[in-house]
């Protein structure tokens, strides 16, 4: 009686000191979510390659000096868009003006001269004419003998003087327009020598870079600013020499910038690769209404052809940082975190290049509360 009474209170000890197993609990179950699931299956996908890119305007140009003289004004600034024709550099226009009074009184006085010798070549061409109708009829007298020959050599010295006279102010007018003519275009180059002091944009831009600033001097030549043009856009890619047999103009490319995809076009593809990248340069147009700056970072995918891949929907996919994965299910249904190495493929779905092979059940839409280890149910 003694041993039955120890092994029931040694019994009695073991359930009284154990851990309590509180009503409804069972042990072992993990808790269930209801979320559609998917098994993976392989598709035929496009094949891309992604090289790296920089998005340039199609059109871009430096802005120089073609005067020398001190900057008396920087107008615009990086970043600023102008319009065509706005001004955007003045260089010290005093002499440059000067220059353009002197060319214009110049001119001015080259016109008076001008005219006057038109007026003294019209009188002398009168007088010629009224020599050589005198000098034709004293010729006809003389021939009449009506005449003397003295008076007959008078009257032809006199119109051999005033035919001369003529032939002497027609040239001094020639030279006298000549004269109009090289201070007109004195005048022309004084005007451009003075407009170059503000220099003007020449067609709707975007201040890429400005490279003075008001005080210093400008020689003529010397970039002052950079502009892109603003409307085409491009961007410039060096394409491993593995894609270039599908890399060829005309061919559709997706331009990925800032979270967005982009429809871009080849429009240019060397036909040498560099020797020492052994890369291939690629010029992609890119469409107007793609709002993307010069200078940003952009991924291009080169398609290169169909291949079988796993495809799922991008709502399968969570990211946790860096980091992307999907919840794959056990033979219980049991869910479990497994990490993916993804290419996206369009907005809405993603291929997946590791981590998930055919025939493994995932879940499409994680609800919130899903972790590693619930269980998974489907929904009736």
């Amino acid at each position: 009686m003694k041993i039955l009474a120890g092994l029931l209170g040694g019994m009695l000890c073991v359930l009284g000191c154990g851990e309590r197993i509180e009503p409804g609990r069972t042990e072992g179950k993990p808790a269930a979510v209801r979320a559609s699931v998917a098994v993976a299956r392989a598709v035929a996908s496009p094949i891309e390659i992604e090289v790296p890119g920089t998005v340039q305007s199609e059109v871009s140009s430096l802005i120089a000096a073609k005067t020398p003289g001190a900057v008396t004004e920087v107008r615009v600034r990086e970043g600023d868009r102008v319009r065509a024709g706005d001004v955007l550099v003045v260089v010290d226009p005093r002499q440059a003006d000067a220059r353009l009074r002197e060319a214009e009184a110049a001119l001015a006085a080259a016109r008076r001269a001008a005219e006057a010798a038109r007026a003294g070549r019209d009188a002398a061409a009168s007088a010629a004419a009224l020599a050589e109708a005198t000098g034709k009829r004293y010729r006809e007298l003389f021939e009449k003998e009506a005449t003397s020959r003295q008076e007959y050599d008078e009257v032809e010295a006199r119109r051999q003087q005033a035919e001369a006279e003529r032939r002497r102010a027609a040239a001094a007018a020639a030279a006298a327009a000549a004269g109009v003519d090289r201070a007109e275009a004195a005048l022309a180059q004084a005007r451009a020598a003075a407009a170059d002091t503000h220099l003007r944009a020449p067609y709707d831009a975007l201040v890429a870079a400005r490279l003075v600033e008001p005080g210093e001097h400008a020689a003529p030549g010397r970039p002052l600013l950079r502009l892109e043009k603003e409307g085409g856009l491009r961007v410039e890619v060096h394409a491993p020499e593995s894609a270039a047999a599908a890399a060829l103009p005309g061919t559709a490319v997706r331009v990925e910038a800032e979270g967005k995809n982009h429809r871009g076009v080849i429009e240019h593809a060397s036909p040498t690769a560099d020797p020492s990248s052994r890369t291939v340069l690629l010029k992609i147009r890119l469409p107007r209404e793609a709002a993307l700056r010069p200078g940003a970072y952009v991924r291009v995918a080169i398609p290169l052809g169909e291949a079988p891949r796993i495809v799922v929907p991008a709502t399968a996919l969570v990211r946790q940082g860096q980091l992307t994965g999907l919840f794959v299910l056990d033979d219980s249904g049991i869910a479990r975190f497994r990490l993916v190495r993804i290419a996206p493929l369009g907005e809405d779905r993603a291929v997946v290049l590791s981590g998930l092979t055919e025939d493994v059940r995932y879940v499409v839409a994680p609800p919130a509360g899903l972790i590693d280890g619930m269980r998974v149910e489907q929904p009736s």
